[in-house]
C-alpha cells in the first residue's frame, strides 16, 4: 500500500472514467475525416462554406485591370430606337455608320445574336481609340453563310488593334452521331468551333471558355482544359505581348514575322522555356505580366474563383453606352471582355449561379466570370486551400477538440467552451479568407459542431448515470432512468442481507498514510462488490471497512439466500488469493467476518428532501450486523473468512450447503435467542460457482 501505487490507481480510475469521452472524440474525428474525404464533404464546403465566406466578406473593390462591355436587352432596345438618319446617331456610332455602311440595319435587329458584325468592328475601333490594351470576345464568330456581311470589316478592325482574342465555341456532341439519330444513347464528346477563318487569321489568339461541370454553383474555372489554354489565359498572354517583345529584345531573340497569333505563340513558348528570371531592365508592369504567365503555366489547371461581388461589380458599360460615348469605366490600359450580360433582367443564357446574386435574383454572366478569372490569374488572387494532409488533420483535430470541450466541466461550461472554440475558429477562417485568400474548411467543422453540441449533454448525462450507478444500486438506477414511479417510493419484501467487516482494521492501517488506506479499501471493496454483483446482489452502503449488501429487492431474486451464500464463499476464495499475494509482498494477511441473515425489510429513499440515499431498514438489517460481530467470539481461529448465518437463512439453505451449528445466542440489543450457523465450503469450488448438493446442516 504505497502512495505511488495509489497515484497509479487514481490515474487508472480517471482514465476509465474518461474513456467514453475519448472514444466519442475519436469517433467524431474519424467521421469528420471520412466526410472531408468524400465528394459530399467537398460539395458541402463549396456550396455552403464558400457561399458563407463570400457572404460574410461581401463585395471587394472592383478591379483596375479589366472591364466588361455588355450586350444586354437595353442595348438592343437602344439600337432599335436610333433615328432613321445615321447622321443623327450619337458620337462614335455616327462615325462608324460612315465607315461601315452595314450598320444601317441596326434599327431592324430583333435579337442580340443577330447584330451586324460591323457593330463589333465599331466597338473594336472605339476601344482601340480609348486605349484598351486587350479585347477578349466571349462571343462566337463562327463561319455561318448568312452572317458573312461585315466579317471583312471586323477582321480589319482586329488587325488594326493587334490585341484581340476571339472565342472558340464549345459544343457537346454525341460520339456516335448515327446512334444518337436512331434514339440510342451515345457518349458525349466536347468539340470546339473555331472563329471564321478570315477573323482567325488576324487575331492574336483564340480559346474556348468552358466552366467545370457537375456543380450546382460555379466556384471554379479552368486555366487549361484538354491541354488547351482557356480564354482568360489567352487574354493574359495577349496582354503580355508588349512585355514579351521587350524581354525578347533584351535577351537578343528575334520573334518570327507573320500573323499576330504565330508571334504570340513563339514569344510565350520562348519565355516559358527560358530558365532565367525576369530581366531587371523591365519595369514593374512587365515583370508582373511575365511572372503571371510563368505562375499560371506551373500551376494547377483548375482554380477557385475569388469573386468581386454581385453582378456588375466588375466595371462594365453596355455596347450602346460605349458607342454613344456615354459615361462609363475608362478602358484605357485595361483588358476588356465583351459578351452577353444582364444586370436587371433574369436571363439564363450564359448566366451561372455563383456565391453572389443580385437583389433582383440575377446570376453572374459568363463574361464577368471570365473577367474575374483573368484578374485572379494576373494578380495571383485565386483562392488557396490547405494541403490535403493539413486540411484533413485540421478537420479531424478540430472535431476532437470540440467534442473534448463539450465534455469538460458542467454541461453549461462545456457548451460555453464549444461555442467559444467555434467562434475562435470562425474568426480565424474569416481572417484567413479576407487577408490571405486562404480557404479553410467550414461546412464539415459546422457538422462536427452540431455533433459536439448534441454529444456534450449526452456525455454529461451518461457520466452522471455512471456516477449515479456508483452511489446508488444499479437496479435502482435503472428504474429511475426508466421513469419508474416506484423507484423513489417504498418497497417491502423478504430479502437476504450480508454484512462484512475486516478483522483488526484499525491496527492494520494505523501506520499507513491516508492515500494508502484509501487505495487498500478501494481494492478490497472492488473484490467484494464484484462477487456480490456476480450473484445478483446490490451493495447498499460502505461503512468504514464494512460492506452492507442485499438480495431480493427492488427486483425479485430467485433463491436470494443461496445467492448470498455463494457470494460469501466466493469472497472468501478471492480473499484467500489476495492474501497469498500480500504475504509475498511482505504485507499482513486480511481476515474477514461475514454475517448473513434473511427477513422482511423496507427499502427506499431515506433522508430529507435535499439529501437522501437508498437504503434497506428493518430488524433483519440490525440482526445481520450483530451476527457478523459474533464472529469475534465464535470464530477466533478463522484464518481468512468467518461466515455466520442467521437461523432464517440457514433454513432456506438446508441440504444444499455445508452448515455447522454453533449454538443459540442472544444478539446484542435483542431479547430473543437465535440459532447461529457457520458456513463451510470448498473455496475453489465456490470460486467456480458450483453448488453443494451433498452438504447438509449439522444440528
Amino acid at each position: 500500500m504505497s502512495g505511488v501505487g495509489g497515484g497509479w490507481t487514481d490515474l487508472g480510475g480517471r482514465l476509465r472514467g474518461r474513456l467514453g469521452d475519448v472514444l466519442a472524440a475519436l469517433c467524431v474525428g474519424l467521421a469528420a475525416l471520412l466526410l472531408a474525404l468524400s465528394p459530399l464533404g467537398f460539395r458541402l464546403e463549396e456550396d455552403f462554406g464558400l457561399r458563407w465566406l463570400f457572404g460574410l466578406r461581401g463585395a471587394r473593390n472592383p478591379p483596375d485591370s479589366v472591364a466588361v462591355v455588355r450586350l444586354d436587352r437595353a442595348t438592343l432596345s437602344g439600337f432599335r430606337a436610333l433615328p432613321a438618319d445615321p447622321a443623327a446617331w450619337p458620337g462614335p456610332l455616327r462615325g462608324c455608320a460612315a465607315r461601315y455602311p452595314g450598320l444601317a440595319s441596326l434599327r431592324q435587329v430583333y435579337a442580340l445574336d443577330r447584330l451586324p458584325r460591323e457593330t463589333y468592328a465599331c466597338a473594336v475601333d472605339e476601344l482601340a481609340r480609348r486605349g484598351a490594351s486587350t479585347i477578349a470576345f466571349d462571343i462566337g464568330f463562327a463561319e455561318i453563310p448568312d452572317r458573312e456581311p461585315g466579317t471583312a470589316e471586323l477582321a480589319g478592325a482586329i488587325r488594326a488593334h493587334g490585341g484581340v482574342v476571339l472565342l472558340e465555341l464549345a459544343e457537346r456532341r454525341p460520339l456516335d452521331g448515327a446512334a444518337a439519330r436512331r434514339g440510342r444513347p451515345s457518349a458525349m464528346v466536347e468539340t470546339t468551333v473555331p472563329p471564321h477563318p478570315l477573323l482567325a487569321a488576324e487575331v492574336a489568339g483564340t480559346a474556348s471558355f468552358v466552366l467545370p461541370r457537375g456543380a450546382a454553383i460555379v466556384h471554379q474555372f479552368w486555366s487549361r482544359h484538354n491541354d488547351a489554354a482557356q480564354l482568360p489565359v489567352r487574354a493574359l498572354e495577349v496582354r503580355a505581348l508588349p512585355a514579351l517583345g521587350r524581354w525578347a529584345g533584351a535577351a537578343g531573340l528575334a520573334p518570327p514575322r507573320g500573323p499576330a497569333d504565330v508571334r504570340r505563340r513563339w514569344l510565350v513558348e520562348a519565355w516559358l522555356a527560358s530558365a532565367g528570371a525576369v530581366p531587371a531592365g523591365l519595369d514593374e508592369s512587365d515583370r508582373r505580366l511575365l511572372g503571371a504567365l510563368r505562375r499560371v503555366d506551373a500551376g494547377p489547371p483548375q482554380h477557385h474563383l475569388d469573386f468581386f461581388g454581385p453582378p456588375g461589380t466588375v466595371p462594365s458599360m453596355s455596347m450602346l453606352d460605349l458607342l454613344s460615348n456615354a459615361p462609363g469605366p475608362d478602358p484605357a490600359g485595361r483588358t476588356v471582355f465583351v459578351g452577353a450580360q444582364e444586370l436587371t433582367l433574369l436571363d439564363s443564357r450564359d448566366h451561372f449561379p455563383t456565391a453572389f446574386r443580385s437583389p433582383l435574383g440575377v446570376d453572374l454572366a459568363g463574361v464577368e466570370i471570365a473577367a474575374t478569372a483573368f484578374d485572379n490569374l494576373l494578380e495571383d488572387q485565386t483562392l488557396r486551400g490547405l494541403p490535403e494532409a493539413a486540411r484533413l488533420a485540421l478537420v479531424a483535430g478540430l472535431a476532437m477538440a470540440l467534442v473534448a470541450a463539450a465534455a469538460c466541466g458542467t454541461v453549461w461550461r462545456g457548451l460555453a467552451l464549444v461555442l467559444g472554440l467555434a467562434a475562435a475558429y470562425a474568426l480565424a477562417v474569416w481572417i484567413a479568407f479576407v487577408e490571405a485568400r486562404l480557404w479553410l474548411p467550414v461546412a464539415v467543422p459546422l457538422c462536427t459542431l452540431v455533433l459536439a453540441l448534441l454529444l456534450g449533454p449526452l456525455m454529461h448525462y451518461l457520466g452522471a448515470v455512471r456516477l449515479f450507478g456508483i452511489f446508488v444500486p444499479r437496479a435502482v438506477t435503472r428504474r429511475v432512468l426508466r421513469g419508474d414511479p416506484a423507484a423513489d417510493g417504498e418497497g417491502r419484501g423478504e430479502v437476504t442481507i450480508m454484512f462484512t467487516d475486516i478483522v483488526g482494521f484499525s491496527t492494520l492501517v494505523e501506520p499507513q498514510q491516508p492515500e494508502a488506506v484509501r487505495e487498500f479499501l478501494n481494492r478490497h471493496y472492488a473484490m467484494i462488490v464484484d462477487e456480490i454483483e456476480r450473484q445478483g446482489g446490490l451493495v447498499a452502503q460502505f461503512v468504514g471497512d464494512s460492506v452492507l449488501a442485499f438480495w431480493g429487492t427492488p427486483d425479485p431474486v430467485p433463491d436470494h439466500a443461496g445467492r448470498a451464500a455463494m457470494a460469501a464463499l466466493a469472497i472468501g476464495a478471492a480473499l484467500e488469493r489476495d492474501n497469498r499475494r500480500r504475504v509475498l509482498a511482505g504485507e499482513p494477511p486480511i481476515r474477514l467476518r461475514i454475517g448473513i441473515n434473511s427477513g422482511t425489510i423496507s427499502a427506499g429513499r431515506i433522508g430529507g428532501q435535499g439529501r437522501a440515499t437508498y437504503a434497506v431498514v428493518g430488524d433483519p438489517v440490525n440482526a445481520t450486523q450483530r451476527i457478523e460481530q459474533l464472529g469475534k467470539v465464535l470464530c477466533p481461529d478463522q484464518p481468512t473468512a468467518a461466515i455466520l448465518l442467521g437461523e432464517a437463512t440457514a433454513r432456506m439453505l438446508m441440504g444444499r450447503f455445508n452448515l455447522e451449528s454453533v449454538g443459540r445466542h442472544a444478539l446484542r440489543g435483542r431479547s430473543r435467542i437465535e440459532g447461529i450457523f457457520r458456513l463451510h465450503a470448498d473455496l475453489s469450488a465456490a470460486t467456480a460457482g458450483q453448488g453443494f448438493a451433498k452438504l447438509s446442516i449439522a444440528e
